[in-house]
Parts: C-alpha cells; sequence; structure tokens
C-alpha cells in the first residue's frame, strides 16, 4: 500500500473536495481458481477521522459480473464529494488484495499505477451584502464583498427596472460600494479569483418614506376674504361658501455621489400647503340679526309652509361647508385619503435615470403632482348631497323654509 498526504489546514466553509488524477491496473491470472483485486482509491480525512473514498478504481481477476470497469489509463478522471468543515487530509492508496489463493499459485504481473496532481477544498463564495439590507429611501447603502486577497474587480453595475443601468465610474477596484439610495435595483458585481470569472447580484428593495399628506383642517375666515356674501342673505344667494387650495412646493436632486444611484433624479421632499376655507354669512352667525331672528323655526308636520330654525340653518350651513358628513370637508377628506390622488403618496416613487435631464424630470413632477390636486379639487366641490340645499340636515331632514326679507312673521 502507498499512501501520500496532503494536509490543507482550516478549510473551513468547504463545500466540497474536489480530486483530478488517473490510474491504471492489471495482472496475470493462470490459475482460474485464484482470484486478486486491484484498488486504487482517493480518499479523505476530517479532522483525523475515518477516511471517506473521494474516488475508485478497481479491477478484480477473475473479473466481477459485468466485467470490470473500462481503464482509463492517462485520462483525467476527475470526481467531488460533499465535505463538511475542519481540518482535511488526503491520501492516495494502491492496494493489492489476493482474495483466494490455491494451489500452484499463479498469478504475476500485477500492477496498479495512479498519479494524482489536483486535489482541493472548493469554499462557498462570499455574499455581495448590503448593508442596511432594507433601506428607507434616502438612506446611504454600502455594498461589500469579502474578497479573498487575489480578487481582481472587473466592475460595479446597479441595474433598475425603470431607470437604466448605473455603472461605476471610480474606485472600481474597491471592495465596498456606497452612496444614497433611492431606487429599486440590483448591484452587481464581476470579479475574477486565479483563472475563474465570478459575477455576484444582490437585489434591493428601497422603502418608501411615509409621505402620504394628512388632510389639512378647515379654517373659517371672515366674510369677504375669497368670495364676498351677499348682507343681508337674498333668495338663491348663498349662506355659506368654502374655497380648497391645493398648491405645493418640491424639492428635486440629483444624487451626487459616486453611489450606486449616481446621477438618479429623485424628490427629497414635497411640501403641503394645501389650504380649506370657509365663510359663513354674518347675518346667520349673528342671532340678533333681522335675518336670524326670522327664522322662526315653526315648520313642522301640522305646518308645512313655516320656517326653518335660525340655529338649525346655522348648524346645516356649517356641515354642508365644513362638516365632517356630506359636507364639501367631508369630500375633501376623501379625496385627500384617496392614496391615487394623494399627492405625497404621487410623489414619493418619482425617480427619473442619469440619462434624463433635470428639467425634464421636473415637467414630469408637475405633471404627476398637478393632476392629483386638480382631482382633490373637482371631487372636493361638488353639490351631489342632499345637505347641499342646506334647508336638509345631514340626515336629509328637511327642516323648514328660509324666510328673505322681506320677512314675513313668525305665526
Amino acid at each position: 500500500m502507498s499512501t501520500q498526504y496532503f494536509n490543507v489546514p482550516d478549510a473551513e466553509g468547504g463545500q466540497a473536495v474536489v480530486v483530478k488524477w488517473d490510474g491504471s491496473a492489471g495482472g496475470t491470472l493462470w490459475n482460474p481458481s485464484n482470484h486478486f483485486r486491484v484498488t486504487l482509491s482517493v480518499d479523505y480525512s476530517i479532522d483525523g477521522g475515518a477516511w471517506t473514498p473521494i474516488d475508485q478504481y478497481v479491477y478484480e481477476l477473475p473479473a466481477p459480473g459485468g466485467g470490470n470497469p473500462a481503464a482509463f489509463g492517462a485520462v483525467e478522471r476527475s470526481a467531488s464529494v460533499s465535505a463538511p468543515t475542519g481540518q482535511v487530509q488526503f491520501r492516495a492508496t494502491n492496494s493489492v488484495e489476493v482474495l483466494n489463493c490455491a494451489a500452484g499459485f499463479n498469478i504475476g504481473s500485477i500492477t496498479g499505477t495512479m498519479h494524482v496532481w489536483d486535489i482541493r477544498v472548493t469554499a462557498p463564495l462570499p455574499p455581495l451584502e448590503a448593508s442596511p439590507s432594507n433601506p428607507t429611501r434616502g438612506d446611504t447603502v454600502t455594498f461589500s464583498f469579502d474578497a479573498p486577497s487575489n480578487t481582481v474587480f472587473t466592475w460595479w453595475k446597479y441595474v433598475t427596472d425603470e431607470n437604466g443601468t448605473v455603472t461605476r465610474q471610480t474606485n472600481v477596484s474597491s471592495s465596498t460600494w456606497s452612496g444614497t439610495m433611492v431606487a429599486d435595483g440590483a448591484a452587481q458585481l464581476s470579479v475574477s479569483i486565479g483563472s475563474e470569472t465570478f459575477d455576484l447580484s444582490n437585489d434591493l428593495a428601497v422603502t418608501p418614506r411615509d409621505s402620504a399628506w394628512s388632510p389639512v383642517n378647515p379654517n373659517q375666515v371672515p366674510n369677504g376674504t375669497f368670495a364676498t356674501l351677499p348682507s343681508p342673505p337674498i333668495p338663491n344667494g348663498a349662506l355659506g361658501m368654502m374655497e380648497i387650495g391645493q398648491p405645493y412646493t418640491y424639492y428635486t436632486a440629483i444624487v451626487a455621489d459616486d453611489g450606486p444611484n449616481a446621477g438618479l433624479k429623485w424628490l427629497t421632499a414635497v411640501q403641503n400647503n394645501a389650504t380649506f376655507r370657509y365663510e359663513l354669512s354674518p347675518d346667520l352667525e349673528s342671532d340678533v340679526s333681522s335675518f336670524y331672528v326670522a327664522q322662526c323655526g315653526n315648520y313642522s308636520q301640522q305646518n308645512t309652509n313655516g320656517f326653518i330654525d335660525g340655529s338649525q340653518l346655522l348648524t346645516n350651513t356649517q356641515q354642508h361647508e365644513a362638516g365632517p358628513s356630506l359636507g364639501h370637508y367631508e369630500q375633501y377628506v376623501t379625496a385627500q385619503n384617496d392614496p391615487g390622488n394623494n399627492v405625497g403618496v404621487g410623489a414619493e416613487p418619482l425617480i427619473a435615470g442619469p440619462a434624463v435631464s433635470l428639467e425634464s424630470f421636473k415637467t414630469v413632477v408637475l405633471s404627476e403632482l398637478d393632476a392629483r390636486a386638480s382631482t382633490i379639487v373637482s371631487q372636493t366641490t361638488s353639490e351631489a348631497a342632499c345637505n347641499s340645499d342646506v334647508r336638509y340636515d345631514t340626515a336629509c331632514v328637511f327642516g323648514g323654509y328660509i324666510n328673505f326679507s322681506p320677512y314675513q312673521p313668525c305665526f
């Protein structure tokens, strides 16, 4: 038996033991009653434990059923097995066994030759890491590769679905790549280690910021601020009026570092400048005005021609303009809270690639945000609710007629 030891220390993380070798075996058998076997074997041991074959070639005379395996001579033979972690030893053995020796021993020219020229432990390639792995838009992200000492870096790229590809221009041989992250995509890295080339990738999802705008509160302003309500009120004249404004301020930026999102355009912030204002007739708000006093509150099932109560008319008007139910303000809140309309929600994902100019990006931003703002305004001004006629409350119950000047007496 011939044994060779190939000590490979610290093969931790080993994925496979690989051997390349060739060999041949043969012999002459003059007495068919005799029986011999030649075994060529390459084995490994972990931390001094039992030997485990990686590959073997067995030759017997007389040949077993099915015959001996084909001789492979000087043709390379390659095999691999999964390997645990630990310190690995290898051995190559060439053994002969005489399994039966009859009278008149006639066995000659037994040969076994083997050459082992490559035994290695292949370790898994370190992954391409991202830190943090779940960034929020605008965070700084670092991609890193724990490269072996003989690594040659070929290129770094960041590939997005809709905003093109960023190819690293400086420090390409660095094992890290950092920068402001605004777009989903995949960091890609190509390296050469020894004679082999490896392409690595890490898909990254950027978490949107909590950008949804909340409705602004209704703000009552004096009559004449944005419209002048008639005083005293007149038939077909408004007792109340509201105004919705959806202005905003947006801030664009270009990622100016040499990171994975270099050159991408995005919105650092969109400021909500919305207003919801409403006015009420001063005659309706004053319980001593001639108009208010004329609202007798004498409407009933028995007096169906009677007038609404002044306080009820004031409440109905307030509810219609700025109430949480059936009023214009309720319409505004519903429209604002719809993600399909919300300006902040619409602004968050707006991004443009390096090939898009900043002016072109701004045009896209204005188109998207103005459309959302206009939709909110149009959905806020509907007069379809029953209490658009302020003689009705939010339960759509008629409270009586309005007594306009010249005022009819209460009875």
